[in-house]
């Protein structure tokens, strides 16, 4: 992996660090309820929290007129399903996370996919 290519991940990495730091504080200060006892929270509960938090921002950014884009309501939400703690699936969940090798793999195929978006970005016919 070349110095360059590393250089150009921490960018983004940075980049897009500060920009979730930056919404989830402003999601904090709008609502209290994810400043204080989030963890309190099952996962799947705090999933419909996120989503109800982020809904209500972009419906009143909507109504101001500040909205970046328009919201679609034919597309659906993600299917984001938690995974109960200790069962099999989380147990090999947790395995594939800690794993040296795919880790190392996956960080190497991430910084090539960022190199060549930002560096090399594809041509469209």
């Amino acid at each position: 992996m070349s110095k360059r290519r590393k250089k150009k991940f921490k960018e983004v990495q940075d980049s897009t660090r500060k920009d979730m730091e930056r919404t989830f504080g402003v999601l904090k200060m709008r609502w209290q309820v994810l400043a204080i006892g989030e963890r309190s929270y099952e996962v799947k509960s705090l999933q419909h929290v996120m989503y109800v938090c982020i809904i209500l921002h972009n419906i009143i950014l909507e109504d101001k007129r500040r909205a970046i884009c328009q919201y679609n309501e034919n597309k659906g939400l993600p299917n984001v399903e938690g995974v109960t703690v200790g069962t099999q699936e989380y147990m090999e969940n947790r395995r594939e996370v800690y794993d040296c090798d795919i880790h190392h793999a996956l960080h190497v195929d991430l910084v090539e996919h960022i190199y060549r978006a930002h560096i090399h970005p594809p041509t469209e016919y």
